[in-house]
Parts: C-alpha cells; sequence; structure tokens
C-alpha cells in the first residue's frame, strides 16, 4: 500500500528547511501577494519526498491534473510564536483544471504554496519557484484533509511539470524532471497509472 503524505505535511518543508521550530499559523493574509520585484529569490533546501519515477509520483498524489493558472493570492503566514520575524507565506494558487489525467474532474482548484519569507524576499522551494498566472502545467497534488488547510498542495518540487504547447519543458536533474522534459502531456497520460 501506498503511504501518501498529507497536505499539511508537504506544505511547510520549506520551514522546515529554514530551521524554525514549533510553528504555528500566525494570520490570515488579504492583501494581494506581490513580491518584490527588485529582491532576488532566496534558494531554499527542504526535506520531503523524493521519486525516482513519475508512476511512484503518480501514486503519492490524489490528483494529477494539466493545469492553467489563473490566479494567485494570498495565503497564510506561518510563523515561529517565539520568534515571529521566522517564517514563510504562502500564496493561494487559483488553477483552471483542463484535462483529468486521473479521470476526476475538471472545474477549478486552489493550491497553497510557499512563496516568501517574511519580509517579502520571494523563494524558491528546491529549484521550485511560486507559480504565477498564466502557468500551465501538469500538477501532481495532495488533498487538503482538514479545516486548517482545505486547500491542495503539490505533492513536491517534481509535482509540476510545466508545459508549452503540449510539450513538457522544465529544468532539474532529478529523475521525474530530466526524464520528462521534451515529451509530451499525451505520453505522460499514457504512463500514469
Amino acid at each position: 500500500m501506498s503511504r501518501r503524505p498529507s497536505a499539511f505535511a508537504v506544505l511547510p518543508v520549506a520551514v522546515v528547511a529554514l530551521a524554525v521550530a514549533g510553528f504555528v499559523v500566525w494570520s490570515t493574509r488579504d492583501d494581494d501577494v506581490a513580491a518584490p520585484t527588485s529582491v532576488a529569490p532566496v534558494a531554499v533546501t527542504a526535506a520531503g519526498p523524493s521519486f525516482a519515477t513519475v508512476a511512484e509520483l503518480a501514486a503519492a498524489s490524489d490528483r494529477i491534473v494539466v493545469v492553467a493558472v489563473e490566479a494567485v493570492g494570498a495565503g497564510r503566514t506561518i510563523a515561529d510564536p517565539g520568534d515571529p520575524d521566522a517564517g514563510i507565506v504562502t500564496q493561494l494558487v487559483t488553477a483552471r483544471v483542463e484535462r483529468a489525467l486521473d479521470d476526476g474532474a475538471t472545474g477549478t482548484l486552489v493550491i497553497e504554496q510557499e512563496s516568501t519569507l517574511l519580509d517579502g524576499t520571494p523563494i524558491v522551494v528546491n529549484g521550485l519557484p511560486p507559480l504565477t498566472a498564466g502557468d500551465q502545467g501538469v500538477a501532481f497534488l495532495v488533498a487538503g484533509d482538514s479545516e486548517e488547510f482545505p486547500y491542495h498542495a503539490l505533492v513536491n518540487e517534481q509535482a509540476w511539470l510545466p508545459f508549452d504547447g503540449d510539450v513538457i519543458r522544465t529544468t532539474g536533474t532529478d529523475a521525474v524532471r530530466s526524464a520528462w522534459d521534451g515529451r509530451t502531456v499525451d505520453e505522460l497520460d499514457d504512463t500514469v497509472p
């Protein structure tokens, strides 16, 4: 039996990498997410699941969908109450499901993703920058399972395969991203169990 990571466990991996302990939801933001354009993103290394094949990634996913990002809004602030200067801010990504590779429903869904440090500095988690409006790709998602986390989250950084037209165009040296760069979404659909 495959053990799927819970969405609540997947999301704060970047925070763990920042070596902050005892995280709680500090507040909910209502303003729009706007990363400073003059500030270079900070690379964050996060511990979490890693997969050798797309089949393994698919087995850890609740949804596998082709999406177009329609909008990005503010998410939550996750911080350590012992050090209110340490933590991250998430973004809520509204995505239109254009095709369900898992035979699930289409429509729209919301993906929560780490986006900045508390001071607004953008972060790139394990090589995956925050999604932006207009992005298109295949998303391997876990579903939120609580009132505190009602959204979806990417399984890990391997779980976003952007495409141009119908061809997957991704960077990275991990087994999943490097194996699928230059291949089509239809090929991926044929491979996903």
